[in-house]
């Protein structure tokens, strides 16, 4: 509220008595009493009196079109709410702590309903980034300056029976406005709804407060805390979700204060697995019986607590599968739309994920509210983020405002029971003002459980020496021997709040980090950081240097990750934001695929028995495994296995197993397999039929004989349109045979994770040769050449080929790479490299896919026949265990067999790359380098490749009538490729 020189607050108008103007002493009074309302009503904000329960059809939503401007402009504009400036078109999107300081006055008008005569009138505002104040028809109600938590004022003395006026002034700068910006995209505006509700001035409901404790028995003691603004008397009902009334409650309130309890014998209790939810039904009665004020709240029974260094939830142990999650999208920034959280969350879902981590602010409400219903545990951030710490260092007013922060997210999201568990900062330094804000959480809230995010130096310390106020250690990209330490030392559960950081495609660390989890029994699991690309459109000629960063979408627009330069020293350095599962706009990457493979609930396991061997004269032999339930409550009752044997393409044999074993068990499968079976799939489907897990295993294998003695003399009689096999013989021989179409392959094409750990990597990663020179004996070309570094003039490979084309159109290709004795580098990926005339468009092969597949990742692919375009999205990258691949076109085909089965496909200006790969790198993390092979220890490499042209009864009998594919390409390029 703004004060005159008196310190009284200053009105739009002067009181002023002369000889030439009168006041009349009943208006003088109305003004004093004006003066007095507000001054008492500026004295009730201060003490941030809460309304987080209201009836929803008394609400009246101010969302939509309000005018807006930037101070200095002249003219007005229109801007949507929620929504983000930089989304709008109002400024630049600026990155994490480079956000400049902009303010911008938002205005829109509301008419006055009867129905609030008598009542007090509240103004909501569930989040603003980053600093605002408020004003009514021309007075200042409030203030904020917390951009991620909720906000209300009482508004009633301001308002007029009228048409009335809001203005709400933000600006991109708060007194703590660096606790709200982290290593993402700073948004600025109004980015949730802002709304109007009224309450009875009489007596109102303050707060309703819900709990519940779950006995050994399953049965629940419930209580429902009512807090009051005036008493009177209150009841509660909890009805189930055919409205039938489980339980009935009533006190009178004391002080403000009432407590309900009541026991419940058989409830259906919550949990991430059976998100079983009631309706709270609370009502205000006046001391004559009048109904002043009824509230309805979703609830779920369950008891979230620690013991024995595990987390139980209703008293049995949970296993948390998580991933972080941002308010940023590149389309909506911060201010997403109720449908596209609830895609988002689908989509999670589907990914196995059980657990989100609200990174680094509780999210907008509804997302809360979504998790109670669809089933997650939820991880609800206080905060205060690094990029802060300077005001936990120096400001002695911190914890207040930290407190207060922590009392807004309890008092809006205690009553979901999905958020099982608090994390207050992340990554701050260890301050003493991080115990005040913990122990004032654990009196506050002392139903959900606390930790403390902490990078690695400060997790050490915290496993030896926690904080007395938390429940779980939180620690983030710990590598081995610190997890090994963390587990030896720590008596509580850990919580990795952060893991295999996904920066660009550098989700190496998931599968093994995860085996780690799931073995050691003080680990109650983690959150990959992070799901979704913190990433923003922006317009292309901000991005021409930048492509390893982002997501290209066309010519003009580009999903930007962070790539804007010049970047001055220190600041936000390596801080991509390009590190989620799916891109900016929610579009799956493969590591989204990967996670759902390693995070399944229903796995089939690893200790697979062989097929037994079938009797003399019989087809069919039995093949068992063990599928074991990591669920924590449900049983597999509803859950099946749809297998297929194929032999190659050609489905054989099919079935459907139903599995039923009890949550944590496990139960053995046979299935009869078919002796001319090659390989075996099955599919792990949901009761409603969608994807859960699959799993693929060879049953035989192609042999390169075969390749060899398969004839080529017959085309196929298909009726289908699809590759036909020419009578021609291999139509390139001549440019292989002149050598100018082998490279050789020394890297990869550098991406965000590579960035800047490229000291040691060749580059170029692709080379094509020098000093060739051909010579053909007896039809047998031999090929003399040279690849040489473009650095450094002493790195180079020699290469002798030799390459024999028979009449049939088999030819073989074999190769000698020797590397100098000065050489030096690393290799991720390395082998001789075809390139293929550019009439070929399409691969099929028979072998691990569809994905790329390194000794890291390996989760996402199973053994199959697949098939990519070449302009397909996710056609880059090395396929392995390849039995046999063909390249195709609408002419011919080509089949290709490598003896070393990893086979690097590229497309590069057009033409398919095929690379018999002798090095396979890692992926590795952001943390932790890609491990490929010192160029010096690799040494002479030799190998062979077998291509066949015309081998329609081989490519028919593997792969089937080959269709051209439509390729997968809701983008022009991705991180550089």
């Amino acid at each position: 509220m703004k004060r005159n020189s008196e310190g009284l607050p200053a009105f739009p108008f002067v009181m002023r008595i002369d000889d030439t103007k009168q006041i009349t002493m009943k208006k003088l009074i109305m003004m004093l009493l004006a003066v007095m309302t507000a001054i008492a009503m500026e004295a009730k904000q201060t003490d941030k009196q809460y309304f987080p329960v209201r009836n929803r059809l008394d609400v009246t939503s101010l969302d939509g079109t309000w005018q807006f401007k930037l101070d200095g402009d002249t003219d007005w504009r229109y801007l949507k709410v929620p929504g983000n400036w930089e989304t709008q078109g109002v400024k630049v999107p600026e990155y994490g702590t480079r956000l400049s300081e902009t303010t911008g006055t938002y205005k829109r008008t509301f008419e006055w309903k009867n129905e609030w005569t008598g009542k007090d009138l509240i103004l909501r505002l569930d989040a603003i980034q980053n600093g605002f104040t408020v004003f009514v028809n021309g007075h200042e109600v409030g203030n904020g300056q917390s951009a991620h938590t909720m906000h209300q004022f009482n508004i009633t003395p301001f308002v007029k029976e009228a048409r009335n006026e809001i203005e709400i002034r933000v600006s991109s700068h708060s007194k703590y406005w660096r606790f709200d910006v982290c290593d993402a995209w700073s948004f600025t505006g109004i980015k949730s709804s802002v709304e109007l509700f009224a309450v009875c001035r009489e007596a109102n409901l303050r707060d309703v407060i819900f709990t519940s404790k779950v006995n050994e028995d399953n049965s629940a003691d419930l209580a429902v805390t009512v807090k009051t603004n005036g008493n009177g008397k209150v009841t509660a009902s909890l009805l189930d979700e055919r409205y039938n009334h489980v339980c009935d409650m009533q006190a009178v309130t004391a002080q403000g204060k009432a407590m309900m309890t009541a026991n419940v014998d058989r409830p259906k209790l919550w949990n991430a697995e059976t998100p079983n939810l009631y309706r709270l039904d609370v009502k205000l009665y006046s001391n004559d019986g009048s109904l002043l004020q009824s509230v309805q709240e979703k609830v779920g029974i369950r008891e979230v607590r620690v013991e024995d260094g595990k987390i139980l939830l209703n008293n049995r142990e949970i296993f948390l599968r998580g991933a972080c999650l941002s308010e940023n999208d590149a389309i909506e920034g911060s201010a997403m739309s109720h449908l596209n959280r609830r895609k988002q969350l689908q989509q999670m879902k589907a990914a196995n994920i059980n657990f989100i981590r609200f990174a680094h602010y509780p999210l907008d409400p509804v997302v809360a509210r979504l998790c109670d219903e669809m089933g997650f545990y939820v991880c609800n951030e206080i905060p205060f983020a690094a990029r802060g710490d300077v005001y936990l260092k120096s400001d002695p007013n911190v914890v207040d405002e930290l407190k207060a922060r922590a009392k807004a997210t309890v008092d809006r999201d205690r009553n979901c029971p999905s958020i099982i568990m608090y994390t207050f900062g992340n990554e701050n330094g260890r301050f003493k003002s991080q115990d005040s804000v913990l122990l004032f959480a654990k009196n506050y809230d002392p139903t959900r459980l606390r930790g403390l995010p902490q990078k690695k130096g400060e997790f050490i310390t915290s496993t030896k020496k926690p904080s007395p106020y938390v429940d779980v250690i939180c620690g983030h990209y710990a590598n081995d021997g610190v997890l090994a330490d963390a587990v030896k030392h720590s008596k509580l559960p850990i919580v990795n709040t952060e893991y295999a950081h996904s920066l660009g495609t550098a989700f190496g660390d998931l599968e093994h980090k995860y085996e780690i989890f799931r073995r050691e029994p003080k680990i109650a699991g983690g959150s990959v950081w992070c799901y979704q690309d913190q990433a923003v459109l922006t317009n292309n000629f901000n991005q021409q240097n930048q492509v390893q960063k982002g997501v290209r979408i066309d010519s003009l627009r580009y999903i930007d990750s962070y790539g804007i330069n010049p970047v001055a020293d220190g600041i936000e350095q390596r801080k991509e934001g390009a590190d989620g599962v799916v891109y900016g706009d929610g579009y799956p990457q493969e590591d989204y695929f990967l996670l759902a493979q390693v995070y399944t609930p229903v796995y089939i396991d690893e200790g697979i028995k062989a097929p037994h061997t079938a009797p003399e004269g019989a087809s069919i032999a039995t093949w068992e495994a063990v599928v074991e339930n990591r669920f924590n409550f449900i049983s597999l009752h509803g859950y099946s296995i749809e297998w297929q044997q194929k032999q190659w393409h050609k489905v054989i044999e099919t079935g459907k197993i139903y599995l039923s074993a009890e949550a944590g068990e496990k139960e053995t499968i046979s299935i009869p397999v078919n002796k001319e079976a090659s390989h075996l799939c099955m599919q792990v489907l949901r009761p409603d039929g969608s994807l859960c897990y699959e799993r693929s295993v060879k049953v035989d294998k192609l042999t390169s004989r075969q390749v060899d003695k398969l004839s080529d003399s017959e085309t196929s009689n298909s009726s289908t349109k699809s590759y036909s096999s020419s009578s021609k013989p291999l139509s390139f021989g001549e440019g292989l045979g002149r050598g100018s179409a082998f490279n050789l392959r020394v890297g990869r094409p550098l991406e965000i994770g590579l960035d800047y750990r490229r000291k040691n990597l060749w580059y170029p990663y692709m080379l094509s040769p020098s000093n060739v020179k051909v010579k053909k004996r007896k039809g047998v070309y031999h090929i003399t050449c040279r690849w040489e570094s473009g650095t450094k003039a002493k790195n180079y490979i020699d290469g002798e080929i030799s390459m024999k084309q028979e009449k049939d159109g088999t030819t073989t290709i074999d190769y000698i790479l020797t590397p100098s004795d000065s050489i030096g580098g690393k290799f991720l990926d390395y082998g001789l490299t075809i390139s293929l005339p550019a009439y070929y468009t399409d691969v099929a092969w028979l072998g691990q896919g569809p994905y790329s597949q390194t000794p890291d990742k390996k989760a996402h692919n199973n053994y199959d026949t697949w098939r990519l375009h070449k302009n397909d999205i996710r056609f880059y990258g090395n396929r392995s265990e390849v039995e046999l691949m063909t390249v195709c076109s609408a002419h011919d085909t080509l089949t290709i067999y490598s003896d070393g089965r990893n086979l690097l496909l590229e497309n590069i200006d057009g033409k398919i790359q095929v690379t018999d790969n002798k090095v396979v790198g890692t992926y590795a993390s952001k943390f932790k380098a890609p491990e490929g092979k010192d160029a010096k220890k690799v040494g002479v490499q030799t190998g062979r490749i077998t291509l066949k042209a015309n081998a329609s009864e081989l490519v028919n009998s593997i792969f089937g009538p080959l269709k051209e594919t439509n390729p997968e390409q809701p983008y022009m390029e991705v991180y550089g490729k």
